[in-house]
């Protein structure tokens, strides 16, 4: 993560208080000439290294010098020129022991922290915390005129308080989120940064650690819940295309996106809605009141209730697609069939099943007229799946499509395409709705005898529920 550091306002060369005899009622003093000699070798230093010597002299020659609050803010801002962040963080931190609210301490302080890298010390985030609650606190205080540092004009600092108030109070709010992710405390780092997103949309930094915590923890401790909100941040630091868009660099957002689609496809079982939820997280900052992610546990067991329902609505189809077809489509359906299906009454009817006879729509008959065989569709009235088979033939016709209701005994069946053949005796009425009328061949008729053979599986108990 990459944060631009607040400067801390503090170059070379202020003018120093001019030297004069020691006078309470004037403020801090000079202790001597001597004094003032060391501090002017500081403005007349022509390099950040010999302002730092200076300094080192004159805090060594007056440790407690009543000029001591203009001497801190010098060393803050030459240790910056320096780039020595660990001296300037620590001074800060000194400076902040003796008044809490110097306002260049607290902007080292909030700014700095962010370059300890790749992970600050524990007393280094104990002190960005304090900082960062002491702000949000008490920001009225920090930016009044009472705590006007030592090397600023009133013309300078009256700005400073109306502008920078906001800035360095939303950094402070940063902050301390931020603190809390380096920490992997993810619980109380979600609460943190939400109230950063909440407080400021234009923070897709913020938004992607926000989704990292919430995925966190659904990785330690299971919770699905916390899945949804974490694609929705993460999403919406990929799609962010605000003012601070370039805060993500084009690799992060191709590495955020594909997370996003990964997961998104992981938890749902499927890219349904993912285009809908990139365009509400690149419009949003926070979820908008209707997002919804379903998971795919969420989506079978919603099938799971539809498919009950349907079940006890239509308990032949569900005995058809349940008993028979996926039984006989399993690896096992061959044995299933010979031992449990084949030769028996189906369906059995009550108190067996609920229902005795099988609904369907006739898709062909052979031979059209007195037809032997009747290819029909049982379970979506489309598709074929199962034939019928007569002897002696029916009579007459009827035209496809006309809806009839059987039962039988199975001879046979197929995988691909599935079909089961049945067998149908006529003279045990096991075929109704047949309206065709003619002349049947009476060469065809068998003898009773053999028509009732076909049904001795009806005492089988084959269809005692769902074959395994």
């Amino acid at each position: 993560m990459t944060i631009a550091a607040l400067g801390i306002g503090l170059g070379s060369g202020w003018m120093l208080p001019a030297q004069a005899p020691a006078d309470p009622a004037k403020g801090p003093q000079w202790k001597d000439r001597a004094e003032y000699d060391l501090a002017d070798a500081y403005t007349k230093a022509t390099d950040a290294k010999g302002r730092l010597a200076s300094l080192d002299k004159w805090a060594q020659a007056n440790p407690d010098s009543e000029m001591f609050a203009m001497r801190d803010e010098w060393y803050l801002g030459t240790y910056g020129e320096v780039k020595d962040n660990r001296k300037a963080f620590d001074k800060a931190k000194a400076m902040r022991a003796k008044n809490p609210n110097h306002y260049f301490s607290i902007t080292t302080i909030l700014s700095l922290i962010y370059g300890f890298q790749p992970t600050p010390a524990a007393a280094d985030l104990a002190t960005a915390e304090e900082t960062a609650k002491y702000v949000l606190d008490n920001a009225d205080k920090v930016f009044s005129a009472a705590n006007k540092p030592a090397t600023l004009a009133d013309a300078q600092w009256t700005p400073l308080m109306t502008q920078n108030k906001p800035v360095i109070s939303a950094l402070a709010l940063r902050t301390s989120a931020w603190v809390w992710v380096q920490r992997k405390d993810d619980a109380r780092a979600e609460t943190e940064l939400t109230k950063v997103i909440q407080a400021d949309c234009d923070q897709p930094q913020f938004s992607y650690m926000l989704g990292q915590s919430k995925f966190n923890q659904y990785q330690k401790g299971k919770d699905l819940a916390k899945v949804p909100g974490a694609i929705f941040h993460i999403a919406r630091a990929a799609e962010y295309a605000g003012a601070n868009a370039a805060t993500i660099s084009a690799a992060n957002r191709t590495a955020y996106k594909n997370f996003v689609q990964t997961t998104y496809k992981q938890y749902h079982g499927s890219d349904d809605g993912l285009p809908a939820l990139l365009a509400q997280a690149k419009a949003n900052c926070v979820p908008p009141a209707d997002y919804k992610v379903e998971s795919i546990t969420d989506i079978q067991a919603k099938e799971m209730a539809n498919r009950e329902a349907w079940e006890k609505e239509h308990p032949d189809l569900a005995f058809w697609d349940n008993t028979i077809k996926t039984n006989l489509l399993g690896a096992d359906g061959a044995s299933i069939f010979e031992n449990n299906i084949k030769d028996s009454l189906i369906p059995p009817g009550p108190p067996a099943t609920p229902f005795s006879t099988f609904k369907a729509k006739i898709i062909s008959l052979t031979p059209e007229t007195s037809p032997k065989e009747m290819v029909v569709a049982v379970f979506n009235g489309t598709i074929a799946d199962a034939k019928l088979t007569f002897d002696p033939a029916l009579p007459g016709t009827m035209p496809v499509g006309s809806e009839i209701e059987f039962k039988g005994v199975p001879t046979s069946y197929t995988k691909d395409p599935f079909m089961v053949t049945f067998a149908i005796d006529m003279e045990e009425k096991q075929l109704t709705g047949w309206t065709g009328v003619g002349p049947v061949n009476a060469k065809q008729t068998k003898g009773k005898a053999a028509a009732k053979g076909a049904t001795k599986g009806a005492t089988k108990g084959a269809t005692k529920g769902k074959a395994k």
